[in-house]
This record gives structure tokens, sequence and C-alpha cells, in this order.
């Protein structure tokens, strides 16, 4: 499930992914310049649920 979230973000230029030649192998995923534009709405978004935020009762 994770792996083809990772797989579609990085086929539509979201994130990047570099893997490590080591043992075990590694990698890593990191924000493109595309995906580091849509940090502000994820911001806005985060900010608007604290300020919203509904207590359970």
């Amino acid at each position: 499930m994770l792996i083809q979230q990772l797989k579609d973000l990085e086929h539509d230029g979201r994130v990047m992914k570099k893997n490590y030649n080591e043992i075990p192998p590694g990698m890593d995923y990191s924000l493109t310049k595309l995906g580091k534009s849509f940090v502000p709405i994820l911001e806005s978004i985060y900010s608007w649920g604290i300020k919203n935020k509904i207590t359970k009762m």
C-alpha cells in the first residue's frame, strides 16, 4: 500500500527516490521542487484543522 503510493508520487514527480548500495539495501525519499510547492497548502489545511478542532464528548 505505502510502496504503491510512493511509486505513484515518484511517477508524478512529487518525490525522488535515492537508492543506497549497501547491505542491507537502503533507500530514501525526498520531496522534489514540485512536492515542496504543496507544503504551504498542507500547512494551511493543518492550521484550519487546529483552529476548528472538535473535541470528543
